[in-house]
């Protein structure tokens, strides 16, 4: 059975999720932002061994701890293929307007796009998702929905330039998590976490033609 920890780090607030099987402790980092000691702390404390780090999609904010985590635990950083570009240059990843030009090292990155892997022992469906940037995707594993910063409770993610788009964001939305079969419990990049059906049937943004924020 997989089991999720929640996060909140960094001057952005994000979620950080260490997601991990109960059986093995066999474990996968989501969004690692920003106090990398802090999430080692809580990987300690948990007692599980890390496998992978995964990025919804590549602002700094999401990120930021990505460098440490992969030489704590020499492990791989899985990023979509169309976010590669964001890794190194602090104007993309936004960090340059923060002051904080984080950037991630080439070394044991794995371009990944719209594609299954079996992780810890489970299968996770990386779904591309372009709108918040070109490479964002949600991440399907059991009953879970990672939806990083496309998704949130009640909202959706904003169009940071050059690369933002919310009508894209709105159509992946849409056409690609609103046409999952049941329901999954949503975990976004900010905030607090939701269900699908009840984004279906009250997030504001999506009613009608939808407009973000």
């Amino acid at each position: 059975m997989l089991e999720v920890k929640k996060l909140v780090l960094g001057k952005m607030q994000s979620n950080c999720y260490i997601v991990y099987d109960t059986d093995t402790f066999n474990a996968v980092v989501i969004d690692p932002g920003a106090d990398a000691k802090e999430i080692i702390d809580c990987i300690k404390k948990l007692g599980v061994k890390i496998y992978h780090i995964i990025l919804t999609h590549a602002h700094f904010d999401h990120m930021g701890a990505a460098d440490v985590l992969m030489k704590e635990f020499n492990c791989n950083l899985l990023v979509s293929k169309d976010d590669l570009k964001l890794l190194t240059d602090p104007a993309l990843n936004l960090s340059g307007q923060f002051g904080s030009y984080v950037t991630v090292s080439g070394d044991n990155v794995q371009a990944i796009c719209n594609q299954s892997l079996h992780l810890i022992g489970h299968d996770f469906e990386f779904i591309n998702t372009p709108g918040h940037t070109d490479g964002s995707i949600c991440i399907k594993v059991g009953q879970f929905l990672f939806t990083g910063d496309t998704l949130f409770y009640m909202s959706i993610g904003n169009d940071f330039p050059p690369y933002g788009s919310i009508q894209k964001e709105i159509s992946s939305i849409k056409n690609k998590i609103f046409t999952l079969q049941g329901d999954y419990i949503c975990y976004p990049g900010h905030g607090p976490k939701t269900t699908l059906d009840f984004e279906r049937q009250n997030n504001p943004y999506l009613g009608g033609g939808g407009y973000g924020y």
